[in-house]
């Protein structure tokens, strides 16, 4: 079979053929279930006669299938049980007046036969690129459909009349139903035919049946004994010279078979083990010598266990007076490290202090020691020390120079968590993550990247690590009136304004304050969605040069400037010799302005019931919005990243993410700083005309809940810089408590 993969016609009929039994087996379930079977031979000919028209008029197919087959669907949806005329009357006369049409448009076609055969048994080795696009298009997007709306479904599909009493717009739901399974087999009929359409409707629903006892398996297995079909069957067909969708029909048929037989075998051999059992169940009430020893040895048993559980609350009783102090000085406590490895193949180089992390080395970028212990019933304390060890690069003359590598403790978070106020309120206070968005609400470890999205550096600088502050904030949550599905919270907080980049210089009388308004809906078993807007606005201090440098800078030149102001005339390096070598600010003028973020995230998570340790998706988007006031106007700009992870299986995921940037009108902002002479700034023009994107494939491995091992291909593209070609590794690793996994 291995050699057969080299022709191209055999790959395109693989591919199709897969998508078709995935898609087909999919809503083949519903058929089976509700026990519409003749609906799903009644669309097949109708598609059917939907070709055959379209032959016969010089149409694509395609389209003149999706008209006939829509129009049954409709037919079919709309017609009222208790009728005069049955529904099963209208599907039978459907059939009937389909395949009667069928044949006479066969009939009048020049070459009528050959295309009858075409239509009846497909033709899968002819299968274009195009069809191809449109069944792996239309197979997610049913995927979709039946994710999100698998309750109302089955809800619909097994108790109508309960749904119809809840208020459940039942013919509704069977329409979009039916839309789906016309949907897959309108796109399938031309390529596979109607014989091998219909087989991979009903018999992979069939075979699955068998073997599953809950639905989610059900639905599983019915599209694995579809997809198994269809490389067995055309194996077969290229081998033995059988026409190829006869021969994956049959293949469908023989798996059905042989699951057949095999259940049989399964259930004799119980029989056989049963009257086994029984025999020995005879013998032994026969044997009453043997019914007392085996008592006496249960007896015994328990003996022993009474006796350990007696020494064991002694053991307790003996300690008691010391365990509730010992609790109180001895925290939960975690350690938890970040070590990368990080390789330029060519492009700008990262800088670790806005970054993180530098390029073509490794770096231990983080290692965190947390402590976690409740203050009383209603508040808890968290305090986390981080320890960084990152090489900084030096840049001279257009060269890289290492310098150091630096080491740095501090403080990451320390704050109060109340998680019962009054007026049903939860709170935070101390220095934390300020909840803005979802990046800053969450431990950047927790989300499947090795580095941060560029927006986030771009925004807050800070090594990657997002906005942190001292402040307070407050939620509440309360339940929608909407659904009962939906949650709401509401937040809001004022910091210090601390951050450096998006904010600096707050002060108690004008601190940064934000809210934040966040939806959460659940849309099936163990799958939600959650949409929030965030708004947060503060103060900024800024340095900068006019066109001389010389310090006068207000835009309009007559001295007034914006905001307050005051000219700098001493170095700020450590030095003491009256310039600043670092910054150039000998001069210049320092200004306070507004500075305002926006922030709109859309989230959606799904973990499926049954193998929900196994398998999960995540997708999770973020817009940012700057308003920036500057002494030369205001800059608004955007931002933006989307990052998604599938977990193939318990310890193997795949995901990427996508950014794109607007350069945000901050002066110490990574972009807004690369090529600036010293003692110049770029004006809003310039920046204005600063932009990059970014595609990162990620693969991550996790061995343990407690280690991952990742690794990461990161494509940038900059307006203002050279392009980088980026490749990652990262080791996780954490020892004590665990935080939420947030993704």
């Amino acid at each position: 079979m291995w050699e057969m993969l080299s022709y191209p016609f055999f790959q395109s009929a693989l591919i199709a053929g897969t998508l078709s039994a995935a898609m087909c087996a999919l809503v083949g379930v519903y058929v089976l279930l509700k026990r519409i079977v003749f609906v799903g031979i009644t669309l097949a000919q109708l598609a059917s006669l939907g070709v055959a028209v379209a032959l016969l008029i010089d149409v694509h197919p395609m389209i003149m299938a999706l008209v006939t087959t829509l129009s049954g669907v409709a037919c079919f949806a709309m017609t009222r049980v208790g009728q005069r005329v049955p529904q099963e009357g209208v599907i039978g006369a459907s059939y009937v007046m389909a395949a009667a049409l069928g044949i006479i448009c066969v009939a009048k076609n020049p070459v009528g036969e050959a295309r009858n055969l075409k239509v009846l048994f497909g033709n899968i080795l002819s299968v274009h690129t195009g069809e191809m696009v449109a069944l792996a298009v239309l197979l997610a997007v049913l995927a979709i459909v039946h994710v999100v709306f698998y309750k109302e479904f089955l809800f619909v599909s097994f108790d109508p009349e309960t749904a119809q009493a809840q208020g459940i717009n039942v013919r509704g739901w069977d329409l979009l139903l039916y839309l789906t399974i016309g949907l897959a087999i309108a796109f399938s009929i031309h390529s596979m035919g109607v014989l091998l359409v219909f087989a991979l409707l009903l018999v992979p629903a069939m075979t699955a049946r068998l073997v599953a006892h809950r639905m989610m398996a059900l639905f599983t297995l019915a599209i694995g004994f579809g997809v198994i079909a269809v490389p067995l069957g055309l194996y077969l067909a290229v081998r033995i010279d059988l026409p190829t969708g006869t021969a994956v029909a049959g293949t469908c048929v023989v798996m059905l078979l042989a699951v057949l037989t095999v259940r049989g075998l399964y259930r004799s051999a119980g029989r056989l083990a049963a009257g086994a059992a029984v025999l020995m169940l005879a013998f032994s009430l026969a044997m009453p010598g043997s019914v007392a020893a085996q008592d006496t040895d249960v007896e015994r048993r328990l003996q022993e266990l009474q006796q350990e559980i007696d020494d064991l609350r002694q053991s307790l009783a003996s300690q008691q007076l010391r365990l509730p102090g010992a609790l109180l000085l001895n925290p939960e406590m975690r350690v938890e490290g970040n070590f990368q490895g990080s390789y330029l193949a060519g492009g700008l180089a990262r800088r670790a202090e806005q970054e993180g992390f530098s390029n073509n080395r490794f770096n231990l970028r983080e290692v965190e020691l947390g402590f976690r212990a409740s203050v009383d019933p209603f508040a808890v304390l968290e305090a986390v020390i981080s320890a960084q060890h990152l090489a900084e690069i030096e840049f001279e003359d257009g060269e890289e120079e290492l310098e150091g590598p630096p080491g740095e403790v501090e403080f990451e978070e320390a704050h109060l968590t109340f998680a019962r106020l009054p007026f049903s309120l939860r709170g935070k206070l101390g220095l934390m993550r300020t909840s803005f968005g979802e990046y800053n609400d969450d431990d950047p470890d927790e989300f499947p990247q090795i580095d941060p999205p560029n927006i986030i550096t771009q925004l807050y600088g800070d090594e990657g690590e997002g906005w942190k502050e001292p402040g307070v904030n407050l939620n509440y949550q309360f339940a929608s009136p909407f659904s009962e599905r939906m949650t709401h919270v509401l937040w809001f907080g004022l910091y210090s304004g601390e951050n450096g980049t998006a904010f600096h210089g707050g002060q108690l009388t004008e601190p940064v304050w934000f809210t934040r308004f966040e939806l959460f809906y659940e849309v099936a078993p163990r799958a939600g969605l959650e949409l929030g807007l965030s708004y947060a606005k503060g103060k900024r201090l800024d340095s900068y040069f006019d066109d001389n440098g010389n310090g006068n800078g207000d835009a309009d030149g007559n001295g007034n400037g914006l905001g307050r102001m005051s000219v700098v005339a001493q170095d700020d390096d450590d030095d003491d010799n009256g310039d600043d070598d670092e910054e150039g600010c000998v001069g210049c003028l320092v200004g306070e302005f507004d500075s305002t973020l926006m922030n709109l995230h859309f989230e959606f998570d799904w973990r499926p019931p049954l193998y929900s340790l196994e398998h999960s998706f995540g997708f999770l988007a973020e817009l940012f919005y700057s308003s920036v006031e500057r002494h030369d106007g205001t800059l608004n700009q955007f931002g933006a990243y989307a990052l998604t992870q599938y977990a193939v299986n318990a310890n193997f995921a795949i995901g990427a993410r996508f950014d794109v940037v607007n350069c945000p009108g901050f002066y110490n902002s990574l972009c807004a700083n690369l090529g600036v002479e010293e003692g110049e700034t770029l004006g809003i023009d310039e920046l204005e005309d600063r932009s990059e994107w970014a595609f990162s494939p990620i693969l991550t491995f996790n061995p343990s809940p407690f280690l991952t091992l990742r690794a990461q291909y990161k494509h940038t593209h900059r307006s203002y810089a050279e392009n980088s070609q980026e490749f990652l590794l990262q080791a996780l690793f954490i020892i004590g408590y665990e935080r939420p996994d947030v993704f």
